[in-house]
């Protein structure tokens, strides 16, 4: 694991240990270190959500195809694979572990030239505040609209792809730092 990726997976796993407990912003479920992996992956740090309200929220039309996708892009992401397995220890039966990893592999979208309705400079946010304020920013935006997101961060181009499959919005063109991502339909 290079320096960056050790970095954001202890801050994954500190944001883990201080929220270890807390409630889902919905239905009041205690979420477990797991479910706040999921919830961070899918952008819902600030309220965190357990995964069953997670997909009802993103639109997602099964929550085990939600979950099996989460877990193949933690494994692909070794920031997320030390969170998962510190989650793991601290939760021994719980059983979310044995969510299996599946899912497409990523990829990039189509180059298509589409002209943005908003453009976002994300900087160098990265894993879960850049999913979260994307998340925000998408919901903003009406069916079918483009936002041209401009995201530095070193994981942009596997975190990207993965949050729209999982999220049902389109990756519509992809050559970092610049994205461009279509709202899906309600």
């Amino acid at each position: 694991m290079d320096q960056h990726d050790e970095r954001r997976g202890r801050e994954l796993v500190d944001w883990i240990d201080a929220h270890l407990g807390v409630r889902c912003a919905r239905c009041s479920l205690e979420l477990c270190a797991h479910e706040l992996l999921f919830a961070t992956a899918l952008g819902f740090r600030r309220e965190p959500l357990c995964s069953r309200c997670a997909a009802s929220e993103t639109g997602a039309s099964d929550l085990g195809t939600l979950r099996a996708h989460l877990r193949g892009h933690f494994e692909r992401r070794a920031c997320y694979r030390f969170a998962w397995k510190h989650a793991d220890e601290l939760e021994p039966r719980c059983a979310l572990r044995e969510v299996p990893a599946g899912g497409p592999p990523a990829r990039a979208g189509t180059l298509r030239a589409e002209l943005p309705h908003e453009t976002w400079d994300a900087g160098e946010l990265g894993c879960g505040e850049l999913v979260l304020d994307l998340r925000l920013r998408m919901r903003a935006l009406g069916a079918g609209e483009i936002l041209e997101l401009i995201a530095r961060d070193p994981g942009a181009p596997e975190d990207l792809p993965a949050w729209c499959r999982m999220t049902g919005h389109e990756l519509v063109d992809a050559r970092p730092p610049r994205f461009l991502l279509r709202r899906r339909s309600d």
